[in-house]
């Protein structure tokens, strides 16, 4: 486990680590999934638009019809998931009160083949699109640096995420060298192309 691997690299520099309870952290997909569909994604399709884009990425058509199921919002709406957003923030920092970084995985697994061709309909699509680790921290708006740690048996990226508190960047990156000089630096990935 990368995890257990850097927190023993850790362990002698500092005060203590402890697993934490995080479905708080959980808690941000669902937030951040109310975010994205709020406008059924037309801010996206005006991004794609301005950025001349013709055709979308087939992630990006899928979340398109995912957006499709939720229905026109009103301001009562848009009130109500700010009222979220914000309750979510101020909850999500009480992780500050004891601890100063949290150290996350990027994803569930580790990376996959460049244009290999994924089934949304299975467990796969999943692993992209609930990306726990990574959607919470989007709707925090914590600093988190992303660090390579480690590379699986197939010769896959494992990503690690460094977690501080608002204006705590400086502990993030001082946290970061240290694990990149431990685990012996970035290492260009391999066979990662189709």
């Amino acid at each position: 486990n990368v995890i257990n691997t850097v927190c023993q690299k850790l362990e002698p520099i500092v005060q203590s680590i402890n697993e934490i309870d995080t479905s708080i952290i959980e808690r941000g997909d669902s937030v951040a999934g109310n975010i994205a569909n709020y406008d059924k994604r037309n801010y996206l399709k005006q991004l794609l638009e301005r950025s001349n884009t013709k055709t979308p990425h087939r992630w990006t058509k899928a979340r398109f019809d995912i957006a499709e199921e939720y229905n026109n919002k009103s301001a009562i709406d848009l009130s109500e998931l700010i009222q979220q957003i914000a309750m979510y923030q101020s909850e999500s920092l009480s992780y500050f009160d004891n601890y100063d970084v949290l150290i996350a995985p990027v994803l569930h697994k580790a990376g996959f083949k460049h244009g290999d061709i994924m089934d949304t309909s299975n467990k796969d699509w999943n692993y992209v699109t609930k990306g726990t680790f990574l959607r919470a921290y989007n709707v925090t708006g914590w600093p988190v640096l992303t660090l390579r740690c480690g590379t699986n048996t197939d010769g896959y990226p494992i990503g690690l995420q460094i977690i501080t508190a608002p204006w705590k960047d400086e502990i993030a990156l001082k946290i970061g060298q240290i694990l990149e000089k431990e685990l012996g630096g970035w290492i260009p990935p391999k066979n990662m192309f189709n």
